[in-house]
């Protein structure tokens, strides 16, 4: 008998070793304890159903390791085990109300209080719609979040390694401890709130997709590089708010907006296709600030200073109020257009210099603006730009009493433009004084066209747009610039007709106006190189299937479309509006094709863009930039 009852014996211990292992238990009863479900109070790798509306306390020093809890509520009150495996909530309420370390843990779908401070050691934690209030500090090894609501009150949520991930997620942070600490940080398609002096520190890399931030008075943000892009929005509300990046920061097709006294600081900036709009506060740049297509709108008393500052690729910079920008060495506008307002300035302590079709204006025209630029090195008026001074109260100043157009060195030391006799300003060594303008003419003083300017009507005819005006003949103008807006704000230029002594009537057609308004004007040129503007006209084009049609323009880079009414053939010239052929090639097929121009083609070239088919040849006037 005796074997027998060895044999009984061990069976019996196997049985109780396992009877806590891979187990599936039930809450039977509100507030049961983890001691009367769990016999022994050690379960590894369990799963424990909860019914809706049920507690489970977890109130004795259990243990549950890699074990998977479901529905109802969770209540930890004393100091479980959670020491080995990966812990998941699904659907549950989980109340932290005990000090609480996980090996690894997962939420889905849950609602988490955390009242005490919570941490996960290891791999990768994953939260997924669910719900996290912090009231106390979270430490996770790695985590991922999605589409969660996630709520820290004078608290700290922290991830120690890799690069913490939210996506489709609400964050707010708030109280003087309230704050994230990231070792890296990736935002995608969420929304962040900081408030009321709380933080959000990234160690490393620190990215935003498509994400709201929004702070709220003394709120800071701080990373070794950030990357704002696609559609994301920072907004600095109240005062004392701060971004602060170590190294770079980008920013491209975004908005960012700063209130009062906030802060913006990095080793360089660089904004593209982005719009940037300060009230107040500063934006500093140890390295180079670079718009490029983008829009920086300033007023109050900002303050921009960079070692460098450059404005390019139809970039606008607007100044009012005292805002003020300061660069260590050049201020390059190229292609684009800046306005000084009020009392806004610029200051280059190297050069500055207007290039590509630039135009540049300081004054409002009214008598209380005194803004205006100063250089301590060269003034550079370059490739068809322009520099005006609104009045008397407006002005530059150029240590170098010089200005280049990059052919010729124009003198300005001691000048008599609008300074003097007569007017508020002596004149003075270096400088200015509005009205003025300085171009490829050299400096001259506002002055009156020999004519009135000319009055531009605009209409539809076949489906194109038809500008006509009128001069008289003999006067002293030499040219139009004939410029489209789509919006009747940003302008470029379509076309330019030579005047004729003998004609008094001109026109134009514009065949790549697009369906929708249509805004023109006319820059008059005279002998001189002196310029006003004419009243804009409008015309609005109905959409036309089958029309032949240039676009983008104007071109960015060297590569534009060419759409046709049919896939008949059609010859495409390309050639420069001296004359110079670039471009001659026979299509057949499409009724849109992808147009390669010359790599060597110079930048701000305009073009003319001529199609031959269908029995007609149109002409199409582009800028290549």
């Amino acid at each position: 008998m005796k074997p027998c009852t060895h044999v009984a014996a061990l069976i019996l211990a196997l049985t109780l070793s396992l009877s806590g292992n891979a187990q599936t238990y039930t809450v039977t009863s509100n507030n049961q304890t983890w001691a009367s479900l769990v016999s022994g109070g050690t379960c590894n790798n369990c799963t424990i159903n909860i019914p809706a509306g049920w507690t489970l306390l977890l109130n004795s020093n259990g243990t549950c390791k890699g074990c998977t809890f479901n529905g109802g509520t969770v209540n930890i009150t004393s100091n479980f085990d959670f020491s080995n495996g990966s812990t998941t909530f699904n659907n549950d309420t989980l109340l932290i109300n005990k000090t609480t370390s996980f090996n690894n843990v997962s939420f889905s779908n849950d609602s988490v209080a955390v009242n005490f401070a919570l941490s996960s050691s290891n791999s990768t934690s994953t939260i997924s719609h669910t719900r996290m209030q912090m009231n106390a500090n979270v430490t996770f090894n790695s985590a991922t979040f999605t589409n969660d609501s996630i709520h820290i009150a004078n608290t700290t949520l922290q991830v120690n390694n890799s690069t913490a991930s939210f996506t489709s997620s609400f964050i707010e942070v708030s109280g003087n401890s309230g704050s994230i600490s990231l070792n890296a940080a990736s935002f995608t398609s969420s929304n962040v709130v900081l408030s009321n002096n709380s933080t959000l520190n990234t160690s490393n890399a620190f990215s935003s997709d498509g994400t709201s931030f929004t702070m709220h008075d003394g709120s800071t943000m701080k990373a070794s590089s950030v990357t704002i892009s696609n559609n994301s929005n920072i907004t600095m509300d109240g005062t004392s708010n701060s971004l602060t990046s170590s190294n770079a920061l980008t920013v491209s097709n975004s908005k960012m907006t700063m209130n009062s006294n906030s802060t913006v600081k990095a080793s360089s900036i660089t904004a593209t296709s982005t719009t940037i709009t300060a009230s107040g506060g500063t934006i500093t740049s140890s390295n180079a600030i670079t718009l490029t297509g983008s829009s920086l709108t300033t007023s109050g008393s900002t303050a921009i200073t960079a070692s460098s500052f450059t404005a390019q690729s139809s970039s606008t910079v607007t100044m009012s109020g005292t805002s003020n920008l300061t660069s260590n060495n050049n201020i390059d506008i190229n292609g684009s257009r800046m306005v000084l307002n009020g009392s806004a300035w610029a200051n280059a302590k190297n050069a500055f210099i207007i290039e590509g079709a630039s135009k540049v204006t300081v004054g409002d025209g009214s008598s209380a603006s005194t803004a205006h630029i100063m250089t301590n090195n060269s003034l550079q008026v370059l490739g068809g730009s322009q520099l005006g001074i609104a009045n008397g109260n407006n002005y530059l100043y150029t240590s170098s009493n010089t200005y280049t157009d990059g052919s010729h060195t124009y003198t300005i030391g001691t000048n008599n433009i609008s300074c003097g006799a007569g007017h508020s300003n002596a004149c003075a060594s270096g400088y200015v004084y509005g009205c003025a303008t300085l171009n490829n003419s050299g400096a001259v003083g506002c002055v009156t066209l020999a004519l009135s300017i000319p009055e531009l009507t605009a209409h539809v005819s076949n489906g194109q747009v038809l500008l006509s005006w009128q001069i008289r003949t003999g006067s002293s103008i030499d040219r139009f610039l004939i410029q489209h807006s789509a919006n009747g704000t940003d302008w470029t230029l379509v076309g330019e007709v030579t005047v004729n002594d003998f004609l008094s009537t001109y026109s134009m057609q514009d065949a790549q106006a697009q369906p929708g308004a249509n805004y023109y004007r006319l820059q008059v040129v005279d002998r001189d190189g002196r310029s006003a503007w004419s009243a804009i006209a409008s015309a609005t084009l109905d959409a036309v299937v089958g029309q032949t049609a240039v676009f983008p323009n104007p071109i960015k880079g060297h590569t534009f479309f060419l759409k046709t009414p049919s896939t008949d053939a059609v010859v495409l010239k390309v050639f420069t509006v001296s004359g110079q052929p670039l471009l001659l090639s026979p299509l057949k097929g499409q009724t849109q094709y992808t147009v390669q121009l010359p790599a060597t083609l110079v930048t701000n070239t305009c073009l003319l863009v001529q199609i031959i088919g269908n029995g007609r040849t149109q002409t199409f006037t582009v800028l290549a930039q």
